[in-house]
């Protein structure tokens, strides 16, 4: 299936559905200002690079790595950089203040997984997380066990100049006795799509009852 599919998590949405989207997509070099200011929005547990690195992601790594942009605006960044063979290595992953917690992470993790599940038969994400952040660890669990995926912490230290308390985690499939994947993104995106997301605008609350996924082939449910 090619183009978009849009999910709508209160059973209305389509073409004619002019409310607004959060949509899921490939990064351009357009919009790096907007992925700097997610980043610094997300510090200190994420932090922001030089536009050049921004541009090297999106150059060489575009594929795996995706914008979430609502109204025209860039609302959340995740980068995940090829390592070797089926090996990535999730670099950041932020989302603006005013829609977290709202299943945008988890669009992320179901739109790069479905992206890495088409050219891989199993592969392994790793990734840090600050020991500190019990919002992404609880997330990451969340993520991993919905899709199926085995998530277990290495014992690598992670050796950083700056003061932090990162640790490694890598993210894996989890085979079933008969050897066949148990899990797949689209439940991940599913279990997004289940609260109606919310955002915050000065000072109200809007619903965003439609979420676009470019180029996904997702069952609306």
């Amino acid at each position: 299936m090619s183009g978009r599919t849009i999910l709508n998590a209160d059973g209305g949405g389509g073409a004619n559905d002019n409310r607004p989207a959060i949509q899921i997509r490939s990064p351009k070099p357009d919009d790096i200002k907007g992925i700097v200011d997610v980043v610094r929005a997300c510090e200190p547990f994420l932090t922001a690079h030089r536009s050049y690195i921004y541009w090297m992601n999106i150059q060489y790594c575009r594929d795996t790595c995706a914008v979430a942009e609502l109204n025209g605006e860039i609302i959340g960044w995740c980068s995940m950089i090829p390592v070797s063979g089926s090996k990535y290595f999730l670099h950041q992953l932020g989302v603006a203040p005013k829609v977290r917690r709202q299943g945008v992470a988890a669009l992320f993790f179901a739109y790069l997984l479905q992206k890495l599940k088409q050219r891989h038969a199993a592969f392994e994400v790793e990734l840090t997380a600050d020991r500190r952040n019990c919002a992404v660890l609880n997330l990451n669990r969340a993520i991993a066990k919905r899709a199926g995926m085995r998530l277990t912490k290495k014992p690598d230290v992670v050796r950083v100049l700056e003061e932090s308390e990162e640790e490694l985690y890598a993210m894996t499939y989890a085979h079933t006795q008969d050897g066949h994947q148990s899990g797949n993104s689209g439940e991940a995106l599913k279990m997004a799509a289940q609260p109606r997301p919310i955002y915050r605008d000065a000072g109200k609350l809007h619903a965003v009852p439609v979420t676009t996924i470019e180029g996904a082939a997702y069952p609306a449910a």
